[in-house]
């Protein structure tokens, strides 16, 4: 599981995040393809994921996206000002 702290990444790639999750970045998309892992948030071309969001996420049980968008505000504070 990623560690959210201040000396790691604040965001990873799909194989940073796929790494964190041990699957492969191939299955990684294809959750991210079928909303079962939560949004990236898109840097120009860059497709990052929220550390801060994968542990939180990790730690709810991994809900699918539709889900964690609900329950996202009360495990993440500052949810609501990033939306």
């Amino acid at each position: 599981m990623i560690a959210a702290t201040t000396t790691g990444p604040i965001a990873v790639d799909a194989a940073g995040a796929a790494a964190a999750f041990s699957c492969s970045v191939r299955h990684w998309r294809t959750l991210d393809t079928e909303g079962k892992i939560p949004c990236p948030v898109r840097l120009n071309r860059s497709v990052r994921w929220i550390v801060a969001e994968l542990h939180a996420w990790g730690l709810a049980g991994c809900p699918e996206r539709l889900e964690w968008e609900r329950r996202r505000a009360a495990v993440l504070p500052m949810a609501e000002v990033a939306s």
